[in-house]
């Protein structure tokens, strides 16, 4: 009787210690359980961090994408454009000063240059010269408000009876200083493409101000005629930042061929 007895609390003391340690391992595996949740939110959490930016990624690799896209439309363009002027500035330093200007021309460009310092007039070849440093800022090609007010003012001597016999050539150029800014090659990628966007926004000036675009051509040199010799290391000269604008005699400027109404 007294054996059985012992056999029970036994029996008993063992179930109470298996029962004891299946409860501690049973939290112990509840804790782990809770730890690989908080785990697993986490790093849901984390994912979820990682889509938006990779999102937010893919939406600015678009934009510029589509950035680059224009610009390389801008330059193949003005690639063509230049192609076909070449020609033209080939006989461009041959025609300057062949045809004297008018006195009376000649007297009001000379009057307008003078009264600002950022003209130069030659008389001799009928040559206008416009400082960019103080047409633009710094890799820029918006004309400034005082600047614009004189080209406007010699759009208006262009537009003069005596004129009429004339037309325009606006050349733009640079110093050798790279474009390095990534907004501002965005729109300028290079020197060339800076003074030829330059030399736009004078014609455009001047055909706001009622100068036919029959009777202009815009060109763009870049950093290819220095007439000063640049600082070393690409560090520039101010004096080959320049736009000129050349008064040839009418029809003397080659222009690409006009289409027929047949023709289109």
């Amino acid at each position: 009787m007294k054996s059985r007895l012992l056999v029970s609390l036994l029996l008993g003391a063992f179930v109470v210690f298996a029962l004891a340690g299946c409860n501690a391992e049973l939290d112990n595996c509840v804790r782990r359980n809770d730890t690989l949740k908080e785990r697993i939110n986490n790093l849901e959490a984390e994912q979820n961090t990682w889509a938006q930016k990779f999102e937010k990624y893919q939406a600015e690799n678009e934009i510029l994408r589509t950035l680059m896209d224009a610009s390389k439309k801008k330059v193949d363009l003005l690639t063509a454009q230049n192609e076909n002027q070449q020609e033209t500035i080939k006989n461009l330093a041959s025609m300057v000063g062949q045809n004297a200007l008018p006195v009376s021309l000649s007297t009001a460009i000379a009057t307008w240059a003078s009264a600002s310092e950022m003209i130069d007039f030659d008389e001799k070849t009928g040559m206008v010269k416009l400082k960019s440093d103080l047409l633009f800022n710094k890799g820029a090609d918006t004309v400034q408000p005082d600047a614009e007010a004189a080209i406007r003012e010699f759009g208006n001597i262009i537009n003069n009876e005596d004129a009429q016999g004339f037309d325009i050539a606006i050349v733009g150029h640079t110093d050798d200083v790279p474009i390095k800014k990534p907004d501002t090659r965005v729109k300028h990628p290079t020197n060339w493409h800076l003074s030829s966007h330059r030399a736009i926004s004078v014609e455009k000036i001047l055909s706001d101000v009622g100068v036919s675009e029959q009777r202009m051509i815009v060109v763009g040199f870049g950093q290819q005629r220095p007439i000063a010799e640049n600082a070393p290391g690409n560090k520039g000269n101010e004096k080959n930042r320049r736009v000129e604008i050349y008064i040839l005699p009418a029809n003397s400027i080659f222009r690409m061929p006009t289409v027929s109404s047949e023709e289109e």
